[in-house]
């Protein structure tokens, strides 16, 4: 879906570029109607209105979007030291002291499952 997704955005990036006067070509994947770098203001305002569509409340910041990401694919069962890379720490203890909340529901779980196999 992200694949399908990216090509949408790159076809209608170059239906962009087609018609601009002056397009700034930066070589980004994201970038104003014009190919200059997004703002932080801009990109802030853009993910206040994601929020509001997506029906989520004003005070998820953007940020808190790394630590999703980072706490569904511990829930997946993503190894430690694959799910650390993602958010770019240098070592799993980071991850592991930041999302050590998802390993302690994934320890019940565990001890849950263990339970229903020695009952069998």
């Amino acid at each position: 879906m992200a694949i399908a997704r990216l090509r949408a955005h790159k076809a209608h990036q170059d239906a962009e570029r087609s018609v601009a006067v002056d397009w700034a070509d930066y070589g980004l994947v994201f970038a104003t109607h014009v190919g200059t770098p997004l703002t932080a203001r801009n990109v802030g305002r853009d993910f206040k209105r994601a929020l509001a569509r997506a029906g989520l409340p004003n005070s998820v910041r953007f940020h808190d979007l790394r630590h999703a990401h980072a706490t569904l694919m511990l829930r997946a069962g993503v190894p430690l030291k694959v799910a650390s890379g993602r958010p770019g720490h240098s070592n799993i203890g980071s991850t592991a002291n930041l999302y050590q909340h998802v390993g302690q529901d994934m320890d019940v779980d565990a001890a849950e499952r263990a339970a229903r196999a020695m009952q069998q």
